[in-house]
């Protein structure tokens, strides 16, 4: 039998026996200001729906399906500075 497990991200605890966590964003990281625009849009539509919100997405997304295909806006830009933590959002940043 499996021990019960619960994973915590910020705030939030994630398990079976938790209530739903949403955990979402774009596949890849375009800009700073689309992020945040994803991120301020996806917190309100969570608050409004009192789901907890997770938010992740990849600064640098290796697993293409083509050499030539975008990953992000890379490793540097992705770590440097600030970014804007919004209002009832836990982030995932990888």
């Amino acid at each position: 039998m499996t021990t019960a497990r619960t994973v915590r991200v910020g705030q939030i605890d994630i398990a079976n026996d938790r209530p739903f966590a949403l955990i979402a964003g774009p596949c890849q990281i375009e800009s700073r200001d689309h992020a945040v625009e994803v991120a301020e849009a996806l917190a309100t539509m969570c608050a409004r729906a009192g789901v907890p919100l997770i938010f992740k997405s990849s600064y640098d997304k290796a697993n293409r399906t083509s050499v030539s295909g975008r990953r992000g806006i890379g490793i540097e830009a992705g770590l440097r500075g600030r970014w804007p933590r919004c209002a009832g959002a836990s982030t995932a940043r990888c």
